[in-house]
């Protein structure tokens, strides 16, 4: 059993897998510090400083992904975000941090760049639609801008993809979290 919304009722075939995932991913809320590189970026910028985290912790765990993945596909999923992850932290600073769209754009092109097979594709086209949709609706609030975004590039890659919720893919996860 997990704690995550949108999963209320979603119960993985064997526990060891939840314990896996918990020690990937801490879910507690934790303070967001500026580490490494990213301490020549203003440290007001939570942009980078969320990418940098991400990428941080997709290498620390490449391991555990992979072993993951080993039970539902190929066993590489580990290996290929961290080459994500790689490049991400090679292309942070030239990443304009301060323009949410072309900041995505850019990280569109690093994907492009270190990530192959089909997540790399399905993420080219997610953070493609994301970046053109967020810089559409630059009328919108804040968060109802992201919402908006991340609504419409979820619908760009069902379009292309033909994987729906229940199908046992990524889209188990991206789809709740999305439309909540």
């Amino acid at each position: 059993p997990v704690n995550a919304p949108g999963w209320s009722n979603y119960k993985y075939y064997d526990d060891s897998h939840f314990g896996i995932v918990s020690k990937c991913f801490d879910f507690k809320r934790e303070a967001i510090e500026p580490k490494g590189k990213i301490e020549e970026f203003d440290k007001n910028n939570k942009f980078g400083i969320v990418l940098e985290k991400i990428a941080r912790k997709l290498l620390q765990h490449e391991t555990e992904l992979n072993e993951l993945d080993s039970h539902v596909g190929d066993g590489d999923c580990g290996g290929t975000f961290a080459l994500g992850a790689k490049r991400i932290l090679e292309d942070l600073q030239s990443y304009p941090l301060n323009e949410a769209s072309e900041t995505l754009r850019m990280l569109t092109k690093s994907i492009e760049r270190s990530m192959g097979g089909t997540s790399g594709v399905i993420y080219r086209i997610f953070l493609t639609a994301l970046a053109r949709d967020y810089a559409k609706h630059h009328e919108k609030e804040a968060l109802l801008r992201w919402k908006t975004a991340l609504e419409g590039a979820l619908e760009a890659l069902l379009s292309y993809d033909r994987a729906r919720e229940g199908h046992r893919t990524m889209l188990d996860a991206l789809i709740p979290s999305i439309r909540g």
